[in-house]
C-alpha cells in the first residue's frame, strides 16, 4: 500500500481491482502508444497512465477504481476541492455533468443517502466506470454517455455540478477522451452556462469550477464566469478559493433570479 501526501489532500493507493483486471489489460494496449498532440500536458497525461489502470485509489475516504481512459481526481488538487465545497439535500435530484470517475455523485451520496443521482459524460469509458464504481459502493444512478445535456429528458434537477476542462486551445482539437477533459477547445463551458437554465427549477443552486487564468486584473475571481453568468441572467456568487502556482480557482454557486429580485 502507497500513501502520497499532496498539499492537504491524502490519497492510498491499494491493489488491482479485481473485476477491472482484464479491462485494464485490455485498456493499456490501447493507450500503450498513444501520446498527446499536444506537448504541454504530456507529462501530465504520461503521470496519470503510470498511476490508473484498474488500480484502487482511495480520495477523502472513498474508494475509487481507475482507468487509463479516464482522467483521475488525483492527478490535480481541482477535484477534490471541487467535490469539497458543493453540497446537496436528501430526497433531491442531483447532476452531475463530466462524471469521470463518478467522485462527485460518490461524494455527494456519501453525504446525502437520499440522493437520487443522475450523470453525464461524453466519453463512454468513464460512463462505464462511473456505473462500476457505484456498485462497488452499493449505489446506482441514472448515468448517460452524451455531450453536456444531450440525453438528458425535458426534467429539473435541484442540484446541478460541473467540473469543466479548463485549459484553453489556441489551435487544433484533442483528439482523446483523455485530452478532452484537460482541454475545452469546444466552448464547453459557455455551452453549459448556456444550457444549463432549462434542467433548473425556481430553487435550483447549480455549481461550477472556474478559474482567473485569463482575467485582465489581478482579482481572484474569475472574470469570464462571472461574465458568462450574467449573461445568463444567473445570480451567482464564488463560495471557495484554491490558490494555486500560476491561478486562483474557483467554485461558483448559482441559481436563477427569483421574480422579486428582478
Amino acid at each position: 500500500m502507497i500513501h502520497c501526501q499532496n498539499a492537504d489532500y491524502v490519497l492510498t493507493f491499494n491493489t488491482l481491482c479485481p473485476n477491472c483486471l482484464k479491462t485494464y489489460i485490455l485498456d493499456m494496449r490501447m493507450t500503450a502508444t498513444q501520446k498527446s498532440t499536444f506537448p504541454e500536458v504530456e507529462r501530465l497525461i504520461q503521470q496519470h497512465r503510470a498511476i490508473a489502470g484498474g488500480q484502487m485509489m482511495k480520495v477523502d475516504g472513498i474508494n475509487l477504481c481507475l482507468s487509463p481512459l479516464v482522467f483521475s481526481p488525483h492527478l490535480t488538487n481541482t477535484s477534490t476541492f471541487f467535490v469539497r465545497n458543493i453540497h446537496a439535500s436528501d430526497f433531491s435530484k442531483f447532476l452531475d455533468i463530466g462524471v469521470g470517475t463518478g467522485i462527485v455523485l460518490l461524494s455527494v451520496a456519501k453525504k446525502y443517502r437520499s440522493v437520487r443521482l443522475y450523470g453525464v459524460d461524453q466519453n463512454p469509458h468513464a460512463t462505464e466506470l462511473t456505473n462500476h464504481n457505484l456498485s462497488l459502493h452499493g449505489l446506482s444512478a441514472s448515468i448517460y454517455t452524451g455531450d453536456i445535456f444531450d440525453c438528458i429528458t425535458d426534467q429539473t434537477f435541484d442540484f446541478i455540478a460541473f467540473n469543466p476542462p479548463l485549459l484553453k486551445i489556441a489551435a487544433g482539437r484533442p483528439l482523446s477522451h483523455l485530452e478532452a477533459s484537460v482541454f475545452d477547445s469546444d466552448k464547453t463551458t459557455e455551452r453549459f452556462v448556456q444550457g444549463v437554465a432549462k434542467y433548473m427549477h425556481t430553487h435550483t443552486i447549480g455549481f461550477v469550477l472556474a478559474t482567473n487564468r485569463q482575467n485582465t486584473n489581478s482579482s481572484r475571481r474569475s472574470e469570464r464566469m462571472e461574465q458568462m453568468l450574467t449573461e445568463s441572467r444567473f445570480w451567482y456568487q464564488p463560495i471557495a478559493f484554491l490558490d494555486a502556482q500560476y491561478e486562483v480557482y474557483s467554485v461558483y454557486s448559482f441559481r436563477k433570479f427569483r421574480r422579486t429580485e428582478q
